[in-house]
This record gives structure tokens, C-alpha cells and sequence, in this order.
């Protein structure tokens, strides 16, 4: 399981809404790839990029420890 969070912030009073239509397609046994709908910032934002977090347990809580990418920008990634 992978889980896209919420964009990385600057400069803003409040969080930007995490991405939305987040699909996930398996190009192999072990590679992976995500795409997503980006929103549009609150004022006085600006998104710069996404962390991607991943588990093999449903509902699990990001932390540092299973953070498998960071600083992705635009609105795709791929596992290789």
C-alpha cells in the first residue's frame, strides 16, 4: 500500500488539502505508479512537492520511517 499526503507547504496560514483521484497502477511484481489531481492551494500558498509514504499495513501512520520519496514535484511518481 502506498499513500500520497498531504503537499508540502510554504508560506501558508493553512494546510492545502491533500491531492484527490489518486490511482495507483502495479507495472510489475515490484515497480508501481501513482498519478494524482492536484488542488489548488489556499491563499498566500504555494505547493512545491508531495511526500509519498508507503506500508504494507492498511491504515498505517506516515512517519520517517516508511517515507519512501520526498520532494516529488508535478503529479505522478513511479516506483522502480
Amino acid at each position: 500500500m502506498i499513500a500520497l499526503l498531504s503537499p508540502n507547504d510554504v508560506g501558508a496560514n493553512g494546510l492545502p488539502r491533500a491531492p484527490t483521484g489518486l490511482t495507483a497502477t502495479a507495472s510489475s511484481s515490484s515497480a508501481m505508479g501513482l498519478s494524482w489531481t492536484a488542488v489548488t492551494p489556499p491563499a498566500n500558498c504555494s505547493i512545491s512537492s508531495y511526500p509519498v509514504y508507503g506500508s504494507t499495513t492498511s491504515g498505517f501512520t506516515p512517519s520517517a520511517s516508511n517515507l519512501i520519496a520526498s520532494g516529488v514535484t508535478g503529479n505522478t511518481y513511479t516506483n522502480t
